[in-house]
């Protein structure tokens, strides 16, 4: 496996890009495809249920893992440790930021409903910052505290269909704010995240430890998250909630989509510069996308819809190339 142990200094990974660059596309298609391509390419709306859109999010986190120890480590080697901190913080802060910045509509209101309903680029923020505290810690440490989180955050959060309403009474919560605790995409929910985030740095740096212990690390997470699908009574999956068995499962696919990455793009050498462009960039076509970009995606059609979405993709492409070769990347 070509990426085992820490890459030069300053060089990329044309795996880590490659892998970043698929998720971008597969997101443009999954936000944008809606009712019009279910069952096919759309979440899993029943709980259990899991689909190929399902996995897309936790392959975003997968990603951020895959560069988290070396963008902090190039910091923490020029400006030393404190510093670094500081700039990761800065960093995810920003993210956050931005996020509600892409959030707001025309007639200052947030989009999601409330403050607290975040949406992607914030949910990656305040996991990126309750991943710091995990930053120097042994990488099982790492795994096995990142699992702890999502284990309590299911006990004390999830409960199944029902709200917090529902479960907790309109005396203890506010029925206008119910709906934030057992929901994925908020700021409750990126606790969850912050915990998936975690276990997948834990992953990343048994990689680099030794091809020996990533194997069997790799090994070990898929037979948990197969049996913890053996038991969906007690341990649900479903795209509501990152339940343990959501969490374990996408990490489980993740770190072997990524394998397979390394193998045709680091080790075959397969083209995919067309994912790269995507990858290097994707900060910029997320905000791009979400800013109302594709607007070009129109009718009830499939088909047509379809179609326009890859037209969307397509000229992307060409722009991200041109950025490419400009060198113009836009990074936090």
């Amino acid at each position: 496996m070509a990426d085992i142990k820490t890459p030069v200094a300053g060089k990329r990974i044309t795996a880590i890009d490659a892998f970043r660059g698929i998720t971008m596309v597969m997101m443009i298609f999954a936000n944008h495809s809606d009712i019009y391509f279910y069952p096919y390419f759309a979440h899993a709306r029943t709980i259990p249920g899991y689909t190929v859109v399902d996995l897309i999010e936790p392959m975003f986190y997968f990603a951020i893992a895959l560069s988290f120890m070396l963008s902090f480590r190039s910091k923490e080697a020029k400006f030393g440790t404190k510093e670094a901190v500081w700039l990761t913080i800065s960093r995810y802060l920003a993210l956050i930021g931005l996020g509600f910045l892409i959030s707001w509509d025309v007639k200052g209101n947030i989009q999601f409903g409330t403050a607290l309903a975040w949406g992607t680029l914030q949910g990656i923020g305040l996991a990126g910052l309750i991943s710091l505290p995990f930053i120097k810690v042994n990488r099982f440490v790492k795994i096995g505290g990142g699992l702890a989180i999502v284990v309590i955050f299911y006990i004390v959060f999830w409960r199944g269909e029902l709200t917090a309403v529902d479960y907790w009474g309109k005396k203890a919560v506010p029925e206008a704010l119910a709906h934030i605790f057992p929901a994925n995409d908020n700021m409750v929910g990126a606790i969850a995240k912050g915990g998936y985030l975690i276990m997948a740095i834990g992953v990343i740096d048994c990689m680099r430890k030794s091809k020996k212990e990533f194997y069997i690390v790799a090994a070990g997470i898929t037979v948990l998250a197969a049996i913890t699908l053996c038991f969906p009574k007690y341990m649900p999956i479903g795209p509501s909630t990152m339940t343990p068995s959501y969490a374990l499962v996408s990490l489980a696919l993740c770190i072997w989509l990524y394998v397979i990455a390394v193998w045709l793009f680091d080790t075959k050498k397969l083209p995919c510069k067309p994912f790269l462009w995507w990858g290097r960039n994707s900060i910029m076509m997320y905000v791009l996308s979400a800013a109302g970009g594709m607007g070009l995606a129109f009718g009830d059609n499939a088909l047509v819809r379809f179609l326009s979405i890859a037209l969307y993709v397509m000229i992307m492409t060409a722009v991200l190339y041109f950025f490419d070769k400009k060198k113009w990347y836009l990074k936090l």
